[in-house]
């Protein structure tokens, strides 16, 4: 055999060997679990009284620059009663997500005379443990109801930092919530 058909022959062999082993190198085993439950609820956010979607804005109002942090504000989420079965027999567990979320609660991300120096701080009030939500702690676990009344509240309100004085300006974040029951 000629000397250039050997060494194609070879070099396609050599390739043939290393696609293989490339291919089994670059391959695993994906498990996805989930479960099915009855069905969703709808969740109503409410603050001040006011609220009938999902979605809504929480009125921080004002405080000083010499202030450490304002006056709470409260909100909550309120599964449709039509779910009672669900919220009655299981734990609800809200996750907190957004870029906003910084170490000590959710940035100000006001784009135009913002505050310096604050944050916003988002805590349950009746959840299994009234944690801070973070970026290191997104979590609120809730007990199931004993009864068909069942809110998900929270409390929330501007900090200074404590890294420098409180500049005046406007305060902004945003987050987004998913509820699971299980």
């Amino acid at each position: 055999m000629d000397t250039k058909i050997k060494s194609c022959l070879l070099t396609i062999l050599l390739t043939s060997i290393n696609c293989s082993a490339t291919a089994i190198n670059n391959s695993g085993t994906i498990h996805f679990n989930g479960k099915v439950v009855d069905g969703t609820c709808n969740i109503t956010f409410k603050s001040n009284g006011s609220g009938n979607s999902n979605n809504g804005t929480v009125d921080l109002k004002t405080m000083t620059t010499n202030d450490l942090f304002s006056q709470p504000v409260n909100f909550s989420l309120t599964p449709n009663k039509n779910c009672a079965s669900t919220f009655t027999s299981s734990k609800a567990k809200i996750n907190w997500t957004g870029s906003d979320l910084n170490s000590q609660g959710l940035k100000n991300i006001a784009k135009n005379d913002a505050a310096k120096h604050i944050y916003i701080q988002l805590t349950p009030i009746n959840s299994q443990t009234n944690t801070p939500i973070t970026s290191g702690h997104r979590i609120s676990l809730f007990k199931p109801s004993k009864n068909n009344n069942i809110s998900y509240n929270y409390t929330v309100q501007m900090k200074a930092d404590g890294k420098a004085t409180v500049t005046p300006g406007m305060v902004q974040s945003n987050a987004t919530y998913t509820v699971v029951y299980n």
